[in-house]
Parts: C-alpha cells; structure tokens; sequence
C-alpha cells in the first residue's frame, strides 16, 4: 500500500513521512533518496523537479530542496544563529519542499514572514513595569553612557560654536540623547548602528539586539533618578510625546514612553496647528520655569506630523562660594586681540579646585554649587583666539576627562563674566555633522513599530532652544528639545595663588558627578 507522502507534495500541509507499522507488508518497489513519485504518471523523478505548490502567506516563496541552518526564526535572527562547523565533512540532508521566508524576512511567534526589524520589536516589547533582572552590570553600563555623553557633547559643542563663532552659546547635548535613545529602540539596521554609537551601546558579535536594547532601558530610568537626587539645587529633567490624534501609538512605544524615560503621550491636533504649537511651548515653559516660551513654531507642524518627541532640562544652582556683588565691576574683555570691549565681571578669593593643562593649553577652575555634586567647570585658553582650537581638542573625551582628573585644591582668585544667554539649534543641521544621518531620511531612517500604521516614519525636524543665567548667587539654566517625526599633596613651600581671568573667550560646562548637562561658550554680552 502506497503512501501519500511518497508523491509530490501538493500543498505545504502534505506529511513529508508515511506512518511506520510493524505489521509486515507485501514487498514493493519505493522511490530512492531525495526522490518522489510524479502523481500524473507514478514514476520516480528527483524533488527538486516536482511541481511547486502555492505559498500564500507574505513574504513567502516556494523552495523544493531548502537548506536546513540557519534557522528561519525571528529567534535565530536575534541570536544571530549560525550553521554548525564542520569541517570538510560532506553531509546531504533530505529535500523537504517547503514555503520558506524570502531574504531578510524571519518567521514570528504567530508564523508569519516578517521583516527582521519586526521581529526585534517583538522581541523587546517592554513588561508592564521594568525589568531589572536582567539590569546586573548597571554600573558598567552607566559608565558606558557617560562615556559615549562626553565624547557626543565634545562633537555637538565643537559644531554648534564651529556654526556660531562670534556669539557666546549655551546647549545641552546630554537632553538631545533622550529623544535619540527613544528612537534607538524603534529602529534597524545603520540607523540602528549610528544611534547605539552615540550612546556607546555598539553592537557585535557577543551582542543581541535585545542586550543592547536591555542596556537602554537599564540606565535611562537609573540616570533620570541619579539626577532627580538633587535637594539644595533644583535639577528637572521632563519630557513628553505629543502625537497627531489620528495615528495612535502602539502600546510598546507608550510603556517605553512611560517606564524608560518617565514621559507622557499627549494627542494633538495638527490641522490646527497654532493651537498644537501652544500646547508643546505651554508645556516647556511649565517644564523650565518660564526659561523657554517659544520652543516650537507652529509652521513645523504639518498634517505628515506623526508626533513630536519633547524633552526639558532645567537646572537653578547656587554657589557653594558666592561672589560678592560689592566685587562686580566693569572690565577689560578681548574679543580678539584686536576689539576690546567692557563687561560686568564678578570677583571671587577662595579654595577652588584649578589646572593647568599644556594638553589644552588652558587654564581650569570648577566652582561648585551647593551639595558639591553640580559643578562648574571653566576652561579658559591661553591665547585669547584660542578657543575653536581649544573646542577641537575638547572633542576627544580622553582628553577633556584627563583635564578634569588634573584638578586639585588651591587658592585662586576667580574673575568670571556675569552671563546671560540664549540660544537656538537646528538639530537637523547640527546632528548630520556628529554622523547621525540616517534617521533624517525615510529610506534609510529604518524607525517602525511607533504608531500602530505601517508608514515610513523619518525624522523632519528638530529644535533645541537653551539659556543660561550666571550672577553673583549662582547659575540658572535650561534646554528643551522638539525632535518631529513625520513620514515621507602638602609641602612646607608658601602655598601659591593662581588667578583665573576670564578676560576673552571662554568654554564652560555644567557637571553633575561627571555627566556633562550644559555647555557653552561666552564670547561676548
């Protein structure tokens, strides 16, 4: 008795073996290995020349004799699955006809040929509360994160004041990696790559997709409540999604939303685009205490606004040592060597920690807030046209992380520009220029699983707006992002004294701990 498995499958639900018994049968003639019968005329011809059967679901295609390794699980593509070595031993494997996925195509946990960037997002779908069970070397992790900060702040601050020469600026490059790391979870292949080098979270070979996912949502929550510690100095990090009412975020993106970056979603009409505009600055200048109004501009705002990603930084500091206001006088600044002019300069005498670095060719003072933890670092260049060459240096994180370690304790007499300054940047000009390109482009931004339709999303524009106040009490800064996503040692020698004048173009930053929060330059009033 013939069985049917012996003939050409007809369909990809045909068995592909016939039932053994142990009852003796009548003997018979069976086709050979690798072979079955032709159901039109019973002879045996190889698999490979039976008819093709219909391959119905997406991303399907018939194959009569398909490899057996790699896998075809979204599984084997998260853990980069490979065939086993072995060697120059020769092994043929049976043809078994099948309805396979087509390249770059996986199979998910319903079945389903999908693109492999569907199945990270399946795979890293986030639990109604956080995971930290796989969060074991945070520590390591978040000295990643500072790391790769550091090196992006020196980029970002090197471009900004490369595009801005001669007035003085404040950012904050450490608020733009919010947005930036809300979007590495939603994206694939080089945008993927270009986003996790920024967060220092490269991928390779040891690596998944869902480590390096797992290690995003692992130290975001731990930084926000490292900064949110803050007692004596007042230190809010906000942020929020603002998205067009139309097209609903899927339920991933808004726990990740909610447990990995503490925000919000927030719906937002945008054929009405002045009161949207509203809504977003509204919520800014609640978010920075007034510091920033005007974030966005309701001519950004299309009906191809899928959503808006915001995020603010507000930061009122006061001195540890305060400056004396009897001190603050008018005096020399240098421009250049060429144009002087008079500014409002505070003076101060104490123990601050000071350098200076023949790396950088600069001197460095750091003047604590209250608490100790937020400081102020100022690192003033020797030659007064020597700030674009200090910032290059700066560039390199090694470097300014050196310039730091150098400090130590001295008396110093600090003479520091009273500043008041505002500025606005065009992340879509500025981030290109720190290799982050692709996700400005719909072919290539590879951003899915956002919003519950299937479009090409890319990001069309983004804004940063900053300011900074310093007076003789302390500082008082701030930042907010709009990023929119639309488709389409002791001697017994006399104890030295330094002085730090700030006489002509100076770079500052704001620390806490070592995690950089602003930057700027003050070139003039």
């Amino acid at each position: 008795m013939q069985c049917d498995a012996e003939y050409c499958p007809l369909s990809r639900n045909e068995p592909l073996t016939c039932s053994g018994s142990k009852e003796c049968k009548r003997p018979r003639c069976l086709c050979g290995f690798n072979s079955h019968r032709d159901r039109f005329t019973g002879k045996c011809i190889a698999t490979y020349n039976c008819p093709p059967f219909p391959c119905e679901g997406p991303n399907e295609e018939y194959q009569s004799c398909p490899p057996v390794c790699p896998g075809q699980n979204c599984s084997d593509y998260i853990n980069n699955s490979t065939c086993p070595n072995i060697g120059k031993i020769g092994i043929v494997v049976p043809c078994k006809p099948q309805c396979r996925c087509i390249n770059n195509t996986y199979r998910n946990t319903d079945g389903v040929c999908v693109p492999a960037d569907q199945c990270i997002l399946e795979a890293t779908s986030t639990p109604t509360t956080p995971d930290t069970s796989s969060c074991n070397n945070i520590d390591g992790e978040l000295n990643n994160f500072e790391l790769g900060n550091t090196e992006f702040t020196g980029k970002f601050f090197y471009e900004v004041a490369k595009s801005n020469p001669d007035v003085s600026i404040i950012m904050s490059a450490f608020s733009v990696l919010t947005p930036l790391a809300e979007l590495a979870l939603y994206a694939s292949g080089p945008s993927l790559e270009e986003l996790l080098k920024v967060l220092n979270l490269q991928n390779n070979e040891n690596l998944n997709y869902i480590c390096l996912f797992t290690q995003i949502r692992c130290v975001f929550p731990k930084v926000i409540s490292k900064l949110e510690v803050q007692q004596n100095n007042t230190l809010n990090l906000g942020a929020n999604v603002f998205v067009n009412e139309n097209f609903p975020l899927t339920d991933n993106f808004i726990k990740d939303t909610k447990n990995v970056f503490n925000a919000e979603a927030e719906n937002i009409d945008v054929n009405n685009p002045d009161k949207a505009a509203t809504t977003i600055n509204d919520w800014a200048a609640e978010q920075t205490n007034n510091r920033i109004t005007d974030l966005i501009s309701p001519d950004t705002i299309t009906s191809l606004t899928r959503l808006i990603l915001a995020n603010a930084i507000y930061f009122k500091g006061t001195w540890k040592t305060q400056f004396d206001p009897k001190n603050t006088k008018d005096q020399d600044f240098s421009i250049t060597k060429d144009d002087i002019i008079q500014v409002k300069t505070m003076k101060v005498k104490d123990k601050f920690n000071y350098a200076e670095s023949t790396d950088l060719d600069a001197k460095i003072i750091e003047l604590p807030y209250v608490d100790d933890v937020v400081r102020f670092i100022g690192i003033l260049p020797n030659d007064v046209e020597g700030l674009s060459a200090l910032l290059e240096k700066l560039q390199d994180p090694n470097v300014f992380n050196k310039a730091i370690n150098s400090l130590s304790l001295e008396t110093v007499t600090v003479l520091l520009p009273a500043m008041d300054i505002s500025t606005t940047i065009d992340l879509t000009d500025i981030l290109p220029k720190t290799d982050i390109t692709k996700i400005f482009n719909a072919d290539t931004s590879g951003l899915s699983g956002i919003i519950k339709s299937n479009e090409p999303l890319y990001v069309s524009d983004g804004t940063q707006k900053a300011t900074i106040i310093v007076n003789e009490e302390g500082s008082e800064a701030a930042a907010a992002n709009v990023v929119g996503v639309s488709t389409y040692s002791a001697t017994s020698n006399p104890v030295p004294e330094y002085i730090f004048n700030v006489n002509h173009p100076v770079a500052y930053y704001i620390l806490f701990d070592k995690i950089p929060l602003f930057c700027g330059t003050f070139v003039k009033p």
